[in-house]
């Protein structure tokens, strides 16, 4: 493994990403055998879910998650993306408007 360190920030955040990853394909999956006709937001979940574990990719480039100024963008539209949708897909489920 050379220099990297499993344990070290960037190595705990390449396991984050890859969790963020995973449960974007999961999604993914999930909106092909959606039978709540909630397909297109699992889609657009998944994709969100995929574009964080990705943030969290170059964050272990950059250093931090707040610079350069972009990716701090980059993970607040995308947190902000994934609550509206996780809670629109909630109340779905649970069968309320």
């Amino acid at each position: 493994m050379g220099n990297f360190e499993l344990y070290s920030a960037g190595g705990l955040n390449f396991v984050e990403a890859a969790v963020w990853i995973l449960i974007g394909f999961y999604l993914f999956f999930r909106s092909k055998a959606s039978a709540t006709g909630q397909g297109k937001d699992y889609l657009l979940l998944s994709a969100l879910f995929l574009a964080f574990g990705l943030s969290d990719v170059v964050e272990v480039y950059s250093g931090a998650w707040w610079k350069p100024w972009w990716l701090l963008a980059w993970k607040a539209l995308n947190a902000i993306g994934l609550l509206y949708l996780a809670g629109k897909l909630y109340l779905a489920e649970r069968g309320k408007p």
